[in-house]
């Protein structure tokens, strides 16, 4: 449906359940930092493993310190509940190719990335390093992305933080037309840290 007050080609909106109610309120944009005239999508709020709480999504906005392509922008919730200014997360993220989703671990030091062309999504692997408190490399490719190459992309991590939950086209014919039928899958996320150390040596634990 069309919602008013947009801000560009392409808005994060928010929309907030009523207290006590299956109700919901009214769509609102969420403005600055996360939208601009440019196209603007993919949040993830989440806490990263210093106890920040952040969002990150993706956009087309011309950066300074940018990369290529579409990058993840990362802001920060500050005390008194208004949000940073939106920075470059850095290189193990974000790469010369298009980013569009950041999801940090829960309980754990992955962090999942997303990269897409205009039709195929797959999934890479980074850690939060402690002493920094940046996500940094090896960035590694994830052991489950479709050999075909049909997209693997768009996850999260289920509430508890136990398993990893994404979209997938793995049974789907190389080069299928896009938009196509997609299944969700699933693995424990014991096995992606797992993964991780087995091809880094790197502890995520």
């Amino acid at each position: 449906l069309p919602i008013s007050g947009g801000m560009g080609n392409s808005d994060l909106y928010i929309v907030r359940k009523k207290a006590g109610s299956d109700e919901w309120g009214d769509v609102k944009n969420m403005g600055y930092p996360f939208n601009t005239k440019y196209k603007d999508h993919c949040l993830v709020m989440a806490t990263n493993p210093n106890g920040e709480e952040v969002a990150y999504w993706a956009t087309k906005r011309p950066l300074e310190k940018g990369f290529g392509g579409g990058d993840i922008l990362m802001s920060k919730k500050l005390a008194n509940g208004q949000w940073s200014e939106p920075v470059n997360p850095g290189k193990a993220i974000n790469t010369g190719q298009n980013q569009c989703r950041f999801v940090p671990g829960i309980g754990n030091k992955i962090g999942i990335v997303t990269d897409h062309d205009k039709s195929h999504h797959q999934e890479f692997l980074v850690r939060w390093d402690e002493k920094t408190e940046q996500w940094v490399g090896p960035r590694i490719a994830a052991g489950w992305n479709s050999p075909g190459g049909q997209s693997d992309g768009c996850g999260r991590f289920s509430p508890s933080g136990k398993k990893w939950i994404w979209s997938s086209g793995r049974d789907l014919p190389a080069g299928y037309s896009f938009p196509d039928r997609f299944n969700l899958y699933w693995l424990h996320t014991d096995t992606i840290t797992e993964y991780y150390r087995h091809i880094t040596g790197i502890d995520v634990e």
